[in-house]
């Protein structure tokens, strides 16, 4: 059963607990933080986002809420966050656009099985 998302009370767009705003700000952190583990493949590559996505609500606005089971991609996985280049991705669609292979370091990490 699919879990949905409740439209009051904590978990409204908006809310640290709803999973738009979650992806609005892991998306702001991997371009603006050096310190994110994936900086270099986003902010330290020269990924943005579009200046008006700084609030939240400009960005609920262009995107949409999350709908559940996606994430936020990049259709041009070379091009920023902005009206255009994204979309809530199934994590199938996500594999096929990413520019880096997780799966090293995955490996190093718990070794290959």
């Amino acid at each position: 059963m699919a879990r949905r998302w409740q439209r009051n009370g904590p978990s409204m767009p908006g809310s640290p607990l709803h999973p738009t705003y979650n992806s609005w700000r892991s998306m702001k952190h991997r371009c603006d933080n050096p310190n994110d583990r994936y900086f270099a493949h986003y902010g330290g590559r020269g990924i943005t986002y579009d200046p008006r996505w700084s609030s939240f609500d400009s960005f609920l606005a262009d995107v949409g809420p999350r709908p559940f089971d996606r994430t936020l991609d990049r259709i041009d996985r070379d091009g920023n966050y902005q009206p255009g280049n994204v979309r809530w991705a199934t994590a199938s669609e996500q594999m096929k656009n990413r520019d880096w292979d997780p799966r090293p370091a995955i490996e190093a990490h718990w070794g290959k099985h």
